[in-house]
């Protein structure tokens, strides 16, 4: 019994002293490989050190510029001076004598002599036309130069006044004739009108 513990202890000690033994003889770090360690890790650093800080980009910010379409401020500036035109306060400028002038519906040559303070006799005798007949719209008339004026009075109605229109699919043209002296461009302009149409009960200014 005694001889067995002992030759168990023996071998006990004779695995300690062969691990201790192995352990001496394990081979300690080299220089070199310090250095190496040591190089390595300044390496990663550097990297580390030199690599760029991705910021992120602002969001824009500015102001967007509002355009216009260039068709759009045409028309606009069109329709502005249109309307000042036909709002603006009327005046009754003199009727220049235009030389030649084709009749309208609604007018006839005695009204365009009062118009233009001609002769009417004048008028008739240059463009070979008859007193007391109708002619259609469309003719041409020759205005004389240097005659003597329409007899007075040339108005056949006074005026500035007001005037409700009578029937239906009358033009300006006739009421300028109803007024005598009246120029119809006038109408239009102090009533804000665009076409020389009128309808029935239209109450027109009269400058």
């Amino acid at each position: 019994m005694r001889t067995n513990i002992k030759r168990l202890l023996t071998s006990a000690m004779l695995i300690g002293f062969a691990l201790a033994l192995a352990a001496c003889k394990l081979p300690a770090p080299t220089p070199t490989q310090d250095a190496g360690i040591v190089q390595t890790v300044a390496v990663l650093s550097t990297q580390m050190a030199s690599t760029p800080t991705i910021s992120p980009t602002p969001p824009n910010t500015a102001t967007p510029t509002a355009t216009l379409d260039p068709l759009f401020v045409a028309q606009t500036a069109q329709s502005l001076a249109l309307t000042q035109a036909l709002t603006a306060s009327p005046t009754v400028t003199p009727s220049v004598n235009p030389g030649v002038y084709v009749l309208q519906a609604g007018e006839y040559p005695w009204c365009i002599a009062r118009r233009f303070n001609v002769d009417p006799k004048e008028l008739l005798r240059v463009n070979n036309l008859s007193s007391g007949l109708i002619y259609q719209p469309g003719l041409s008339l020759t205005i004389p130069q240097g005659t003597s004026g329409f007899p007075a009075p040339r108005a056949l109605h006074p005026h500035p006044t007001s005037y409700t229109v009578p029937q239906s699919n009358m033009t300006v043209y006739a009421v300028a004739c109803y007024f005598g002296d009246v120029n119809p461009l006038a109408i239009m302009q102090a009533n804000g009108l665009t076409s020389p149409i009128l309808a029935l009960g239209t109450v027109l200014t009269i400058p």
